[in-house]
């Protein structure tokens, strides 16, 4: 019984992982900000309602801006430190392209 719910819970996660990849990935050209050093960002709120709009379509549990954050980190994604705006999420084409493959994503 343990290990089913451990698989469950694995693909629910492996869903909401790519549910984020894709919600970055949508909002690569309209939600991206610039900081004062010229360093791109979203913030985690921003990619969690993205994801959230994904998993709906899919009727999938949504996932917090918290739970966000926390698979962002899992995936090896930088977090920055929170800022008056929210937590931002620093933006790397390379990660994002490898993610994007890995998850069959375009």
């Amino acid at each position: 019984m343990v290990s089913d719910l451990i698989h469950f819970i694995g693909e629910e996660f492996v869903e909401w992982e790519k549910a984020i990849v894709e919600g970055l990935w949508s909002l690569r050209r309209s939600s991206i900000q610039q900081d004062e050093w010229g360093a791109e960002y979203v913030r985690v709120k921003t990619v969690a309602i993205e994801a959230n709009k994904i998993l709906k379509k899919k009727g999938i549990h949504r996932i917090t801006s918290r739970k966000c954050g926390f698979l962002l980190r899992r995936m090896g994604i930088q977090v920055g430190p929170r800022r008056a705006e929210g937590w931002p999420v620093w933006w790397d084409e390379e990660q994002m392209k490898r993610l994007a493959k890995m998850f069959g994503i375009e």
